[in-house]
């Protein structure tokens, strides 16, 4: 290929397609023509995930009729998104300066190709991402069922009110066109191994559309040629249960890509307050005190507030309290050569890699929300655990709830259950125990900080929390502690 040619790479993945084989790749070989008019080569990679069929003989077979360059590799034989997550590596590994996924059941017309290419050329300034649209006035959405129509349409509209955010106008297509940069840092950035196939495509779009750009291009979207639909209820079901964590993730996209997240200088007076609440202090160490032994790793400590309580627990054999901030480690080392936990507690000024030993309990209390990039912070605190460590994540919970208050605290993100669950299992743990916290503190941070628009814990604020609504909550958590509370709680142990 010469230097002025550019190189489509195009995925797809199949599972007993072969009676669509033969027309898919006959309109591939159109498609072909057509995008060297555009000083664009194609080549396929196809992804095939365990078909007891002809599909793959028909696709070497059509191949070589029809002179298209393409690939074939076994899938990892874990479903869609993980055989077009394969692929899309794959993709990576070539020179392609584009790269496109488009379905094998025919219904995305391979024809449309050049359509999609032309635009990624000519719109300014370049989009990262072109998807193919059936939703736009030039487009075509025929032979399909009543019921398929409706779920493509509550899905766009589901993620919207999700994401709040300006998206494509179809989301959930894997008609799509893309910049490599763009496909490396999706891989790169998100937890996606244990994604359905049809959530990866719309995580992907939601992605997209909170750190780059896209472009839409109306297409025709045909009815199957041949055989049934693999989407059914289940992962429909699958697919809605992630909107939630979508929604969160996506916002936590779009503060990454502010300077220094959009943040103001941390009001170390927040600490000082919390500091002294007694009873909630005693309150949020009672909720992990359980999983709790040995020799603690507590990952940024803050002020001292709960380590001090840490080395109290009869379980405990020590502390090892580490803060990054020279300001707070000042108070945190004070706190500690003041209280009875001198002896047993040691302070170190700095991160996680300040220390290279092992550890019974690894901590994060009120800290991963602070940390821009958590999975990568995860896998480093999976280094610290020793065998059958516990690693205990206590922070913000519900990004329906993130306010004034979490941003001039300094919060990336509010998390629920599932999400910090794939972010551990994206680190190498498994899942131990997981629930919400403080269910009547929730209702009170809403009304108080999304409705009534407060951006600081005043003392007053504080005093009338912990009289008023820490006696009630304490009663209250154990019956919403599946879906509800101002904090969320997540144990896990290294996977075995």
């Amino acid at each position: 290929m010469t230097s002025d040619r550019q190189l489509l790479v195009l995925v797809g993945a199949t599972r007993n397609e072969a009676r669509n084989v033969p027309m898919v790749m006959a309109d591939l070989a159109c498609a072909r023509d057509e995008l060297r008019e555009l000083e664009t080569e194609l080549e396929l990679i196809v992804i095939d995930d365990a078909s007891t069929d002809d599909t793959v003989k028909l696709l070497h077979a059509e191949a070589q009729l029809r002179g298209i360059q393409m690939q074939v590799f076994d899938g990892p034989g874990r479903g869609l998104s993980q055989a077009i997550t394969s692929g899309l590596r794959l993709a990576l590994q070539t020179p392609a300066n584009l790269i496109g996924t488009i379905d094998f059941d025919g219904q995305h017309d391979p024809i449309e190709l050049p359509a999609l290419v032309a635009a990624f050329n000519t719109i300014q300034p370049k989009p990262d991402c072109v998807f193919g649209s059936r939703f736009l006035n030039r487009s075509t959405f025929i032979g399909v069922t009543a019921q398929r129509r409706i779920l493509s349409h509550t899905a766009r509209i589901a993620l919207r009110a999700a994401t709040r955010m300006r998206l494509p106008s179809d989301p959930t297509t894997s008609f799509r066109v893309s910049s490599p940069t763009m496909v490396r840092s999706f891989l790169d950035e998100v937890p996606i191994d244990d994604l359905g196939g049809y959530e990866f495509f719309f995580w992907f779009a939601v992605y997209v559309a909170a750190t780059g750009s896209f472009a839409d291009v109306p297409i025709c979207f045909r009815p199957r040629l041949a055989g049934t639909s693999k989407m059914d209820l289940r992962k429909v079901g699958a697919a809605a249960a992630t909107l939630r964590e979508i929604g969160g993730r996506a916002r936590e996209w779009r503060r990454q890509r502010l300077p220094d997240g959009g943040f103001p200088a941390y009001p170390t007076e927040f600490l000082d307050s919390l500091g002294e609440l007694e009873g909630y202090n005693s309150f949020l160490v009672d909720s992990f005190a359980a999983f709790v032994r040995g020799d603690v790793l507590e990952v940024g400590a803050g002020t001292g507030t709960v380590t001090t309580r840490l080395a109290s627990l009869p379980t405990v054999n020590s502390v090892t309290a580490i803060e990054p901030d020279s300001q707070r480690f000042e108070q945190l080392a004070a706190a500690v050569a003041r209280s009875s936990a001198a002896g047993i507690v040691t302070p170190i000024l700095g991160t996680i890699a300040a220390t290279t030993a092992t550890f019974d309990t690894v901590l994060y209390c009120n800290s991963a929300e602070h940390i821009r990039d958590l999975i990568p912070e995860l896998r480093q605190a999976a280094l610290r655990c020793a065998p059958d460590a516990h690693l205990v994540v206590f922070g913000p919970a519900h990004e329906a709830l993130y306010s004034e208050i979490d941003r001039v605290s300094g919060h990336w993100r509010r998390f629920v259950t599932t999400r910090l669950g794939r972010d551990l299992r994206a680190a190498g743990f498994e899942i131990v125990h997981s629930q919400y916290v403080d269910p009547v503190g929730a209702i009170a941070y809403f009304v108080g900080g999304r409705l009534g628009g407060v951006s600081s814990l005043s003392p007053e604020l504080l005093a009338i929390y912990e009289r008023l609504v820490l006696p009630i909550t304490r009663l209250a958590t154990p019956v919403t502690r599946r879906f509800m509370g101002k904090n969320v709680l997540v144990v896990a142990r290294l996977a075995r």
